[in-house]
């Protein structure tokens, strides 16, 4: 862990991650403010939400498999200079539409830094992968838990002109960013002339899809928590928006230390003892995150947090040997393919909470089954030593 914490690629590469999820988690909070000052409603904010969705979530293995082909750097700094300039425009915007369009853009940025971002940690993380990518992680969920409260309080304070205050980070960033993945350990090119999607043989037709699933419910479960705590307990607990907002936050810092303590114990333990206590903790603690009330609401909320982010890095680890020689473009699928299970997750939650369906509260009972059902997935995951034999057996016939 000290020589990890003293590697400037890994230390840029979390920076830059914290930096571009601190501009994704604020921009709820954009468009509160902006709705405001332009005039449009929930519906509207919702589809600039959905296209920041849509474009930061399934063009990530495009953009993947684009970096490993041309150079990962270019699409890391580039990623992070895209994403600052759109979400200061964001801020800016003077109409609805234009809104939108920067939305898009944002969401490509965030696409095109993810992937090589990923592969360029846990590159540099040499024989420590998953401690690697669990401080990777941990940039990216403390940057997402800040930028709601960061946006809040400048919006409230200053003004809606004011919340472009926030690109400075990303704007001094980028040049440093750029300085300091040239080195050793950085996203680079992958060699020409190697064949990028072939399937790692240690993955049957069954652990693929056992993957998928595991990371579906991995995505759903935090999703959930995150899109579902402001409306469920202003609704149904009387808290004020203040009070849900400090909620969430608490939430997602929690997750934030989950991801790094995840990481470094599945690189001391195994990654599968790691995920599967996380997922049998979570379905628990995210029933009783919907029906405790007073203190145990708020201890139940960083406990839940904390363990549901252990199994965060070892899935990202675990994805990236599924296609061995690009990881850029496995990261791509593993995080776009989670972002986007995650709005599927909270569309299938929203449709189902209707008055007339399950109403708010059954539709949140359903989702602590989904730690049940990514712990029973894993099993049939491949392990780590068939991993490691098929990696060997590949480094063995390349002789």
């Amino acid at each position: 862990m000290p020589t990890l914490l003293r590697n400037r690629v890994l230390m840029a590469l979390s920076l830059s991650h914290f930096t571009c999820d601190l501009y994704s988690g604020s921009i709820p909070m954009l468009l509160l403010f902006a709705s405001r000052s332009l005039g449009f409603g929930l519906t509207e904010a919702g589809l600039v939400g959905t296209v920041y969705g849509i474009f930061s979530s399934l063009t990530q293995p495009l953009f993947g498999y684009l970096g490993d082909l041309k150079g990962g750097r270019w699409f890391v700094v580039g990623g992070v200079a895209v994403m600052t300039v759109f979400q200061m425009l964001m801020g800016l915007a003077p109409s609805y539409w234009l809104l939108i369009l920067c939305a898009a853009f944002a969401g490509m940025g965030s696409a095109a830094f993810h992937p090589q971002g990923a592969s360029g940690a846990s590159r540099s993380g040499g024989d420590k992968k998953t401690s690697a990518m669990s401080i990777f992680m941990f940039g990216g969920n403390f940057g997402y838990g800040t930028g709601p409260a960061l946006a809040g309080v400048i919006g409230d304070v200053l003004g809606r002109a004011a919340l472009p205050i926030m690109s400075l980070v990303g704007l001094i960033l980028v040049p440093v960013l750029f300085k300091l993945t040239g080195g050793s350990g950085s996203p680079s090119r992958i060699v020409p002339g190697k064949t990028l999607l072939k399937v790692n043989p240690a993955f049957t037709k069954l652990g693929v899809a056992a993957l998928l699933i595991t990371m579906m419910a991995r995505a759903w479960l935090q999703a959930a928590a995150t899109f579902f705590t402001p409306v469920f307990f202003t609704t149904l607990r009387g808290f004020t928006a203040a009070q849900a907002g400090t909620l969430s936050t608490i939430n997602l810092w929690s997750l934030a230390l989950g991801t790094l303590v995840g990481g470094l114990l599945a690189d001391r333990i195994g990654p599968r003892r790691v995920m599967l206590f996380s997922f049998l903790c979570s379905a628990p603690l995210m029933f009783l995150y919907w029906n405790v009330v007073g203190v145990p609401l708020y201890l139940v909320a960083v406990t839940m947090g904390f363990l549901v982010g252990w199994a965060w890095p070892p899935l990202i680890v675990l994805s990236q040997e599924l296609f061995p020689k690009s990881a850029g473009l496995a990261s791509g699928i593993a995080l776009g393919f989670a972002f986007a299970m995650g709005y599927v997750g909270q569309g299938i939650n929203s449709f189902l909470a209707a008055p007339e369906r399950l109403g708010l509260i059954g539709s949140m009972m359903i989702v602590p089954v989904l730690g049940l059902v990514g712990a029973l997935a894993m099993q049939a995951l491949p392990k780590r030593e068939a991993i490691a034999a098929s990696a060997a057996a590949r480094l063995t016939l390349a002789q």
